[in-house]
């Protein structure tokens, strides 16, 4: 038996003696010690814990016996599934526990502490007054000797505190950094965690704290799920509220609401609809008749001054979507690319909870109010109508060229067999001027991706009331096609 395990065996020994009242465990027991109120009791229990020390005894020799002849155990910590995940560097890292509102870049961009390295992923955050960057792989420290250093142990292993790091920060105080070095030829295998704000105690806990969470890129899913082991289990989807949180390129700010079949989503500039079911034995969203719901993405990829997510379309747009759930969050995409994006649980969106059916107040009325009210609704019904030919109904519309032109077009997408479905639904007409007025109607439909309720215009042209040609042109790129305004 070598003279460290004979050493550990000394020590494991004085232990159990201490715990079973033997004060002097080198030689016989000392008769010296107070009794109990009740000494046979004593003396029975100071034999018995005597005995179930010398079995702890027994048991503790077998057990390192074991680990000196065989010298493997098996110590491989659990990777923890991340929350959140910082990506749009080679080096994506992941922090589990409850979600972190992690920005890209050092704490401070235009004076960095540190120098960033090509490649490096670097995010920051804050706990309170504390200020937390985490750098993977790690800020490399060339003259490690000249500062504090304290050794400590991380769930994955051994890592180091840097105690005395120079001044930095609103309070002008050394921060506290975690380093974690494993000495692999990996290039995303090291990370270091920087802390400043607090005492140095309060940092060296933050940093420690903070540190057991971080999720090593070898420990992220590929493709960015982050939701290693996880599947979908029994999930139900069915009016349930999603924000987006994470993405392969980094942050939106976008929504995705499940109805009992169908789902919306908006990418941006845009708000798309589909009918939905899950594969749960595949692990699959399956997203069918993808369509415009509200809003445009004018060219190249932005409506107005709002942002298009590409990001969104590549993952969304592929019809059977990987789907994982972990931890409360739902992660889609397995992209060649890499694409995907991570949803976490919200209330209705915005815009859901917003009514769209508020017409304006009425203002000076026409001629003949109940005559213009009629031609309004048959104008409205008539261009509807599928089933009278389009060189027809053409003549209710504002402009007949431009109308008939895209009317034309539409019967070429794919969703001409389910427009030719449709009825539709005046509900109310409030005339705002003589020549204007607001049209409430629906679109009834079997089909569910069909948007029901709308708002359009009618207008009053050569004597005659109208259908605008912003409203059809509105309902036309629902399918995808646009006007030809110069028609």
């Amino acid at each position: 038996m070598s003279t460290d395990l004979e050493q550990r065996l000394r020590e494991a020994l004085h232990e159990d003696a201490e715990r079973a009242r033997l004060l002097n465990p080198n030689g016989p027991p000392s008769f010296d010690v107070a009794p109990l109120v009740v000494e046979h009791r004593r003396r029975r229990g100071l034999r018995l814990v005597a005995v179930a020390a010398v079995i702890a005894l027994i048991a503790l020799v077998g057990a390192l016996t074991m680990l000196e002849d065989e010298q493997s155990v098996d110590t491989v910590p659990v990777t923890p599934v991340p929350s959140t995940v910082v990506t749009g560097s080679d080096c994506s890292f992941g922090v589990s526990g409850d979600p972190v509102a992690m920005q890209p870049g050092p704490v401070d961009p235009a004076a960095p502490r540190f120098d960033t390295e090509p490649g490096q992923g670097v995010a920051h955050t804050t706990i309170g007054s504390q200020v937390v960057e985490v750098r993977v792989p790690g800020f490399l420290l060339h003259e490690p000797d000249g500062w504090r250093m304290e050794d400590i142990d991380l769930a994955r292993g051994p890592a180091k505190v840097w105690l005395d790091g120079p001044a930095s920060g609103q309070a002008n105080k050394p921060f506290v950094q975690v380093r974690y070095f494993p000495g692999s030829a990996e290039p995303c295998s090291s990370f270091t965690v920087t802390v400043d704000g607090g005492s140095e105690a309060e940092n060296r806990q933050t940093a420690i704290d903070f540190a057991e969470r971080i999720v090593l890129p070898a420990g992220l899913e590929p493709g960015g799920a982050g939701a290693e082991g996880a599947g979908i289990g029994e999930l139900e989807l069915a009016d349930t509220h999603w924000t987006f949180i994470e993405t392969s390129v980094g942050a939106v700010e976008s929504v995705m609401d499940f109805g009992a079949t169908t789902v919306e989503w908006d990418t941006g500039c845009e708000r798309l609809g589909a009918s939905y079911e899950l594969d749960l034995d595949d692990g699959s969203l399956i997203l069918t008749n993808v369509a415009n719901v509200s809003g445009t993405c004018g060219p190249p990829t932005t409506f107005g001054s709002t942002e298009h997510y590409p990001v969104i379309d590549a993952v969304l747009r592929e019809g059977r979507v990987p789907i994982k759930l972990a931890d409360g969050r739902l992660y889609l995409g397995d992209h060649p690319d890499g694409d995907y994006v991570v949803l976490g649980p919200s209330g209705p969106s915005e815009e859901e909870g917003a009514d769209p059916l508020v017409l304006p107040e009425p203002g000076e009325q026409p001629a003949d109010p109940a005559v213009a009210e009629e031609q309004v609704r048959a104008a409205f019904l008539r261009l509807g109508d599928t089933s009278i030919p389009a060189e027809e109904r053409a003549a209710s519309s504002e402009r007949p060229g431009v109308w008939l032109d895209a009317a034309h077009a539409v019967t070429s997408t794919q969703y001409w067999d389910i427009i030719q479905g449709i009825r539709e639904q005046v509900d109310e007409v409030v005339f705002v001027s003589p020549t204007r007025a607001a049209v409430r109607f629906q679109l009834v439909s079997e089909d569910p991706i069909v948007p029901r309720d709308h708002i359009g215009e009618a207008v009053l042209v050569d004597g005659r009331w109208r259908m605008a040609i912003a409203t059809s042109c509105e309902l036309f790129s629902l399918t995808g096609v646009s006007c030809d305004m110069s028609l």
